[in-house]
């Protein structure tokens, strides 16, 4: 899977979704931080993988609401790839 493009589709999804700008681009960079911090392909990740990723957002002392946005965000990015 080519990350480039995936994220490129993504952007095009959110925005015929008539997102943002703002969002989209908040969106893209989660997706960005989340990708560039991984250590196996987005394909591969596991329910550990996503827990240790909460326990790094914890340790960079995020509140937990803005934890949650980022899983949630996470989780829509997810979505996408599911269904495309």
């Amino acid at each position: 899977m080519q990350m480039t493009n995936v994220i490129i589709n993504f952007r095009r999804h959110l925005k015929r979704r008539n997102y943002s700008p703002h969002t989209v681009k908040y969106y893209l960079n989660i997706v960005k931080q989340f990708v560039l911090w991984l250590d196996v392909a987005i394909e591969q990740v596991t329910d550990k993988k996503i827990d240790a990723y909460i326990d790094y957002l914890h340790d960079k002392r995020m509140q937990p609401a803005s934890i949650n946005c980022y899983l949630a965000i996470i989780r829509r990015f997810y979505s996408y790839l599911k269904y495309e």
